[in-house]
């Protein structure tokens, strides 16, 4: 199994192929399909650990879903099966080790799992739970959160990005204190965005703030986390669908610098 570069670049999953891209300019550059049989329906919730620098995954199209450690090479090590009946499309790390997932079939279920090498109950579900989800228009047809990210320095929070039918984008946190959701706030109408814009891949950088790539035009925009709530469009990136974002957010090089 081979670990993944802490590298400035974003790494992107479209079903079972692994993407590099640049988060200021778009470029991007394919880093492996994998072959390993029952990826083809998409490996998500795909996230990078910063205590042993492996990705990690789940697998999408059956029932259970299964919790993987993704090697750099598209090599597949299955671990454990999540509860069943669920879709798990979101995913992260905190500094801990801890690898956080959720699922918005039937209700909002969060999970967390100890990937702290070295450590008792190691490669296991350590917690679980579900959360109320906030108000209209979060919970809509339109596939609700598609990804999340733990934002440095931005307290214990994940942090997603939601548009509604009209283009208007809301940035929703989720507390890992009080396992709940909350509004951060409206970042505005995107008119150069599809409506009902689905963010499907986010990414955060080690200066506080969260990039989300729009999967239907590929558009990656910034948004600004600390110190006040902002927007900004950066780059028209790759089009994704069944996709999601993971980054090594330790690194300290500027994006775009």
């Amino acid at each position: 199994m081979y670990t993944a570069p802490c590298v400035v670049e974003g790494y992107l999953s479209q079903r079972n192929t692994l993407y590099r891209v640049n988060l200021a300019t778009g470029q991007n550059s394919t880093v492996y399909t994998s072959t390993d049989s029952g990826t083809n329906d998409g490996i998500n919730s795909l996230a990078l650990n910063p205590l042993d620098s492996y990705l990690y995954a789940t697998i999408r199209g059956v029932d259970p879903e299964v919790m993987v450690r993704v090697s750099f090479d598209g090599r597949l090590q299955r671990l454990f099966n999540l509860p069943s009946g669920r879709k798990f499309y979101v995913g992260d790390f905190t500094p801990d080790g801890s690898f956080w997932t959720g699922s918005q079939s039937n209700g909002w279920q969060w999970i967390k799992v100890n990937f702290a090498p070295g450590t008792a109950n190691y490669s296991t579900v350590v917690q679980t739970g579900t959360a109320s989800l906030p108000a209209s228009p979060f919970n809509t047809n339109n596939g609700g959160i598609q990804d999340w990210a733990y934002v440095p320095g931005a307290g214990q929070n994940l942090f997603a990005p939601f548009s509604d039918s009209t283009g208007a984008t809301t940035l929703y946190s989720f507390s890992l204190s009080t396992l709940s959701w909350a509004t951060v706030g409206n970042v505005g109408a995107f008119g150069t965005t599809v409506a009902n814009a689905k963010w499907n891949a986010v990414w955060a950088s080690n200066d506080g703030f969260l990039y989300g790539s729009e999967g239907n035009t590929g558009q990656i925009w910034k948004f600004t986390i600390r110190n006040g709530i902002g927007s900004q469009f950066i780059v028209t990136g790759p089009p994704s669908q069944l996709a999601d974002g993971a980054r090594c957010w330790s690194n300290t090089t500027a994006i775009g610098a």
